[in-house]
């Protein structure tokens, strides 16, 4: 299991993909995140962990930050039901990141292929995406396709671009 971002920064090396590094102090929210990291360009995101309710599904949602997901809606969307989040002691065994950095390139440590990953694809009008390296204390920015290619050939899982249906405040 690949825990932390000096090991996701091998990995990257290794596939010889760029990307830029940012650390900023710890982060658990999108505003506080914003307050580090508003000044990087790209995609800012932020990352849902969710499970149906019997626990046999399990996916992470990727989204633009400024937006709110109506889970009553996704649920419908996925043909799932109810999804509520996740819980902590999940996403460590399953993802093998803390609470607070959950990111799409957790999915690499799912070995039993449990996660389905989808992106929404409002993500697709950008060319950069700014995420966690598996760790709250960093953000690294780099390219969309770069990240699915990265996904891809590591976890070998294809990533799912849905419109996410979102509610208002």
């Amino acid at each position: 299991m690949i825990t932390n971002k000096e090991q996701l920064f091998s990995m990257l090396k290794n596939s010889k993909l760029a990307y830029q590094l940012f650390d900023h102090p710890a982060v658990f929210t999108v505003e506080q995140a914003m307050q580090y990291c508003s000044h990087i360009p790209g995609s800012h995101v932020k990352n849902l962990f969710l499970r149906n309710k019997k626990k046999t599904f399990y996916c992470l949602i990727t989204l633009k930050e400024e937006k709110r997901v109506d889970l009553s809606e996704l649920g419908d969307l996925l043909e799932l039901g109810r999804l509520s989040f996740a819980s902590n002691e999940d996403l460590i065994n399953i993802l093998g990141v803390q609470p607070g950095s959950v990111t799409p390139v957790a999915i690499i440590n799912d070995n039993a292929k449990r996660v389905k990953l989808f992106f929404d694809e409002d993500l697709l009008k950008n060319e950069e995406i700014n995420i966690h390296p598996l760790e709250n204390i960093a953000t690294i920015s780099m390219g969309l396709n770069d990240l699915l290619q990265f996904i891809e050939n590591e976890n070998q899982k294809k990533i799912t671009f849905i419109k996410i249906p979102t509610t208002s405040l």
